[in-house]
């Protein structure tokens, strides 16, 4: 094939997939079930409380995770160039 072929088909290929429709299938069973909001939002002061509430508006924790699953938590730090301990607690204000 040479060069000059090879960049129409991929043209007329893309073209293609720019103006096809395109078909989003949802699974029964999310279809289904319960409307749960993608995103949810509480306020307050108290952070376990507003953790635990905000869970439970998305579903409950066994929405993400099931029995026998192995989780690992990442904090959200990051350090400046110089050595310096990073936080992200709201309270402390840092």
């Amino acid at each position: 094939m040479d060069r000059r072929r090879f960049l129409k088909q991929v043209m007329l290929y893309c073209a293609g997939l720019s103006v096809s429709i395109p078909v989003i299938r949802i699974p029964a069973s999310i279809a289904s079930s319960p409307a749960v909001p993608d995103v949810a939002q509480t306020t307050g002061t108290d952070y376990g409380t507003l953790v635990q509430e905000t869970i439970n508006l998305l579903g409950g924790m066994s929405q993400f995770v099931k029995p026998g699953n192995k989780v690992v938590v990442k904090p959200n730090i990051g350090w400046d160039p110089y050595p310096r301990a990073g936080c992200q607690h709201p309270s402390t204000g840092c």
